[in-house]
């Protein structure tokens, strides 16, 4: 993390006029959001800095899974969080965080730009990480993105206020598979055919 932090510094130092002015947009994306149970899906962060012509050079963060509807848990995560090339910071001079998964979200995540150019996307969104979660119960959950305003790191990359910050959830439900849905329904039948035996 202390490398990490100390790349952060840099960027900030060596991109501060343009960083300033950031307005960062962040959306949680999952690639489908009904999903049977035992089904994976893959979700993607994606990013966008509102100020034209200026790059997101930097998150740090947590996806939160809060379960709207069902017993916990409602996913479960498969493997790790990857970030995009892009943001993938090199050792020893720079180093990422994958966070710690659980739930369907990922806890304290972050990475910053390798390179120190304006972002060639423009406002457009670009990805930042994505990791796969599965159905593990029957029920609905929302991923929300919550920026880390108390590290230090928000201070130099790229350092926008708490309101300049926008996130865009996403939930994901979990239902019976088809062949679940089909043996109860089946069930259904049979009993109502002996009640009315």
């Amino acid at each position: 993390m202390r490398n990490f932090l100390i790349a952060v510094v840099l960027v900030g130092l060596l991109a501060a006029p343009s960083l300033a002015a950031s307005w960062l947009d962040i959306k949680v994306e999952p690639g489908s959001s009904v999903i049977d149970l035992g089904e994976q899906t893959v979700v993607t962060l994606m990013v966008r800095n509102r100020v034209p012509g200026e790059g997101v050079y930097g998150l740090q963060g947590s996806v939160i899974p809060t379960v709207l509807d069902g017993t916990p848990p409602v996913l479960a995560n498969v493997g790790g969080l990857t970030f995009d090339p892009a943001y993938q910071a090199a050792p020893p001079s720079f180093s990422s965080e994958v966070g710690t998964p659980g739930n369907g979200g990922v806890a304290d995540f972050g990475s910053a730009r390798t390179g120190l150019t304006v972002d060639e996307h423009g406002q457009t969104w670009v990805p930042f990480a994505t990791y796969t979660v599965k159905g593990v119960n029957q029920g609905v959950v929302n991923l929300w993105f919550e920026y880390e305003f108390d590290d230090p790191i928000v201070q130099v990359v790229p350092s926008p206020d708490a309101a300049n910050v926008y996130s865009v959830g996403a939930t994901i439900t979990v239902v019976p598979e088809p062949a679940t849905l089909a043996m109860l329904a089946l069930g259904g039948l049979l009993i109502a055919r002996r009640r009315r035996a």
